[in-house]
């Protein structure tokens, strides 16, 4: 177990490396006037634009080229969309594209601009599209991609016996018990790595574990948690941002990690739900209510719903499988711990 962990903190290590080397590499030569290794933006050219063909806003060697240091799709067409709607400066629009980022600003900041881009590079190395067809998902993603209802949902009864046990023993919350147990069992599926998004499949070296969160102004906020194996990291994680989630309205969103949903109505005693796909979010997804007391035992029934092309029935079950592993786990350790 000591030798998987250091392996993954060298292998994240490297690829920091590996990140800042390309990096400076592409730094470099735009310092020597080879721009090659930043998109050009050429597909943004619209000759019936009055000004972005003429003056080389898009294509190689121009402005866009020379300033362009985004690495998401978004951000490049954020990045164009600017440059097509500059403002006027006297009679030139080259005038307002000098008065809006100054002379200086042709040229990035290399400090500035390096700890930019290795931020952005490293959250490109925890998620990154992969091609279908060279993935174990290549015929569930031609089977299910377009299916109409891609989503499975299965149901499972859990002993939290032991879970309700730590809780009270700990103090600790036992709904983030739960989110952490739900994290670890995902941690060590692969299928929970990657997740379908519009005609894409996406990899990510991360997860996290969302939770809905009731906020002062009596509506609900959306809580993005990244999963640790440390729990006690996890637990402060946790309290922490669910305090800012619930205090500022706002949600918080961990767009470079495989997100688990999650939704836990206490408060009330329901099987589960079935049938949550809106077509925009192919998220893995548990909701439960209120355990269950038989005598000395806790129940939980809970619903898990997956899209079809990031895993099977088998890999599903096995989930569930071991979220119960988890959770009995969990309180052994920590008991053997006191």
């Amino acid at each position: 177990m000591a030798a998987i962990k250091a392996d993954g903190r060298l292998g994240k290590k490297a690829g920091r490396l590996r990140a800042r080397k390309k990096t400076c590499e592409n730094e470099s030569a735009c310092l020597r006037g080879d721009f090659t290794p930043f998109g050009d933006g050429a597909e943004y050219i619209d000759l019936r634009h009055e000004y972005s063909y003429d003056l080389d806003i898009f294509g190689p060697e121009s402005l866009f080229n020379r300033i362009n240091r985004t690495v998401t799709k978004k951000g490049e067409e954020a990045l164009a969309a600017r440059l097509a709607n500059l403002p006027p400066y006297g009679k030139s629009p080259a005038g307002g594209i000098i008065k809006q980022y100054g002379k200086s600003q042709f040229y990035p900041q290399f400090d500035s601009g390096l700890n930019f881009t290795l931020i952005q590079r490293k959250i490109s190395y925890m998620m990154k599209e992969v091609n279908p067809k060279e993935t174990p998902r290549a015929y569930a993603f031609e089977m299910w991609m377009d299916a109409p209802m891609p989503m499975v949902t299965f149901f499972k009864t859990l002993d939290v016996t032991r879970l309700t046990r730590l809780s009270r023993r700990s103090g600790l919350k036992f709904n983030m018990l739960m989110c952490w147990c739900i994290g670890r069992a995902a941690s060590r599926i692969k299928e929970f790595h990657m997740l379908p998004a519009g005609r894409k499949l996406i990899q990510y070296d991360s997860i996290a574990v969302n939770t809905i969160v009731a906020n002062r102004e009596g509506e609900v906020s959306s809580c993005d948690v990244p999963f640790s194996d440390n729990l006690q990291q996890f637990n402060a994680d946790y309290l922490r941002l669910t305090k800012q989630v619930a205090e500022s309205c706002q949600n918080h969103d961990l767009t470079d990690s495989m997100v688990i949903g999650t939704s836990a109505l206490a408060q009330y005693e329901i099987d589960g739900a079935v049938g949550m796909y809106s077509g925009v979010f192919n998220n893995p997804f548990l909701i439960w209510g209120k355990y269950k007391r038989r005598l000395w035992k806790r129940t939980l029934t809970v619903s898990f719903q997956f899209h079809h092309t990031q895993m099977d029935g088998a890999h599903a079950a096995r989930f569930l499988e071991n979220l119960q592993k988890r959770i009995r786990e969990l309180y052994k350790t920590f008991t053997d711990e006191q």
